[in-house]
């Protein structure tokens, strides 16, 4: 059965290579059957400047295994190769650059930790830290009752990583915290009290000095009744608490979902929910909230997805005229003052999944006021998680998002923040096969306050004889699709060059 990939970064195998061009197509041969557990983009600024890949390759003894870390640059040219030995107990979970090093987690079934390992661009391990965890697994995937998210957060410009984990039965969580720079590390406990859960803890924002987590809290009974939302600073060098408040208003719950920390302000960016029940609520709008850095709030606007949204196509009962739902990927706001909000289209289906439509664009001016929308047609895609019988429609999304499983891919800035670009994946139904293949990409661009958008179909005379097939973020303009064919040992990419 073919399988389907959709990731945002880049694989390396020992190979022989042909180039043609500018590294337009690079054909590696004799691509061995291993398992690449995780890779990433190498990016300066927002602009991907190289590629790695971390993935296990061989037995280097009875109970180890060699790793490479492999490094390339922007148009695929290899800049070096790093074999690491490490235990063959350990499962590699994720992976991240924060500029300068490279983070890897692990879960050790055995001892039953988490353990966050840096190494630079050498391959020398700068620092590790291990959290031993609460739980007892019987089987190497319950290890996500323990961690909230593979996905590893980090601080730009080499300021480390962090991590989350639950306490058993999500009764408050830990923050992992490691830099191979100043070889720091730490680990602290986050307890809401009074009998209340957490939902999910998550990253939202940093920098050298300070790290934003929006915490989501509920009660201990079955319809998941608001605690209350916050938002919770802490320092990296110790882990120390800065600040813990509360994003709630009268009458509503403002859960946070991204920050920026610029100078002595805070900008957070989260949405409205009314109803109390967290498990199938959905939001009704949008707040926007400065803050200094001690947490006091200095301004905050709320619209109402009736004033922004809904001037672009009119909301019932915060459903649009097709009966989908808006999910909000991103929010970002643009040296122009202006605000860019992503959204995809979904509704639930049948056996807890959900029906993915169309994407749309909406901009808000400085004010947050309505300016334009814009809609994107695609092939109705599916999200088969079964996590809408966990709750209402909107969590349901939420952690399909989690768990890759909408079309939207990523994000790009330019190398100046003047404009930024949403890709994602439109696929079909082969009947005869009954799973999806792709069919293109998509890319919406905000440029100079317009709104353009660009689909380019893939070499579907590879596509459709290959094994598996990946797509990856690129240089401006461009990205890049990867074909594996298992029988030839033989993976084949090529940059595709987009219109808008």
């Amino acid at each position: 059965m073919k399988k389907i990939f959709i990731v945002s970064t880049f694989i390396l195998c020992s190979a022989k290579d042909v180039l043609y061009g500018q590294a337009a197509q690079k054909i590696l041969e004799g691509v061995k059957e291993v398992q690449v557990h995780n890779i990433g983009a190498i990016r300066s600024a927002g602009v991907v400047k190289g590629y790695f890949s971390f993935y296990e390759y061989d037995k280097a003894d009875k109970h180890s295994l060699i790793y490479k870390l492999s490094l390339t640059d922007e148009n695929l040219n290899p800049l070096g190769t790093k074999d690491i030995i490490g235990s063959d107990k350990k499962l590699l979970l994720s992976s991240a650059y924060d500029g300068k090093n490279f983070c890897f987690k692990f879960w050790d079934n055995d001892e039953n930790t988490i353990e966050m390992k840096v190494f630079n661009q050498q391959g020398e391990e700068l620092a590790s830290n291990v959290e031993n965890t609460k739980y007892e697994p019987t089987n190497m995937n319950n290890f996500f009752y323990q961690a909230v998210d593979p996905e590893l957060s980090v601080i730009d410009n080499g300021g480390g990583f962090i991590n989350y984990s639950f306490y058993p039965e999500n009764k408050g969580f830990f923050v992992n915290y490691v830099d191979g720079t100043t070889k720091r590390k730490w680990n602290k406990a986050y307890d809401p009290g009074h009998g209340y859960k957490i939902i999910q803890p998550t990253f939202i924002g940093a920098d050298q000095t300070i790290i934003l987590t929006a915490v989501s809290i509920i009660g201990k009974g079955d319809n998941g009744e608001r605690g209350g939302n916050f938002l919770l600073a802490s320092d990296p060098k110790n882990g120390a608490e800065v600040f813990n408040v509360s994003t709630d208003g009268q009458g509503s719950f403002m859960s946070p979902i991204s920050a920026t920390v610029a100078g002595d302000k805070i900008s957070v960016i989260g949405l409205i929910y009314t109803s109390p029940l967290a498990m199938t609520a959905t939001p009704e709008g949008i707040a926007f909230i400065d803050m200094d850095r001690k947490g006091k709030v200095l301004n905050k606007v709320v619209r109402s997805f009736d004033q922004t949204i809904g001037k672009f196509q009119t909301l019932d009962k915060f459903k649009f005229e097709d009966k989908s739902f808006p999910f909000i990927h991103q929010v970002s706001q643009m040296p122009d003052g202006n605000t860019v909000m992503l959204i995809e289209k979904f509704k639930s289906s049948f056996m807890g999944g959900l029906s993915l439509g169309n994407m749309v664009v909406i901009v808000l001016d400085k004010n947050y006021n309505y300016i334009q929308g814009k809609e994107i047609q695609k092939e109705v895609g599916t999200a088969s998680t079964g996590v809408a019988q966990m709750g209402g429609s909107y969590f349901a999304a939420n952690n399909a998002k989690n768990h890759d499983q909408l079309d939207f891919l990523y994000s790009q800035y330019s190398e100046d923040k003047s404009s930024i670009a949403f890709s994602f994946v439109e696929r079909e139904i082969k009947a005869r096969k009954g799973v999806y293949n792709l069919k293109s990409f998509g890319q919406i661009k905000y440029e100079n306050g317009k709104i353009t958008s660009d689909k380019v179909p893939f070499k579907n005379e590879l596509n459709e004889d290959a094994t598996a097939t990946w797509v990856y973020p690129a240089k401006t303009g461009y990205f890049l699709e990867a074909n594996y064919f298992k029988k030839q040992k033989q993976l084949k990419m090529n940059f595709v060059k987009l219109n808008n």
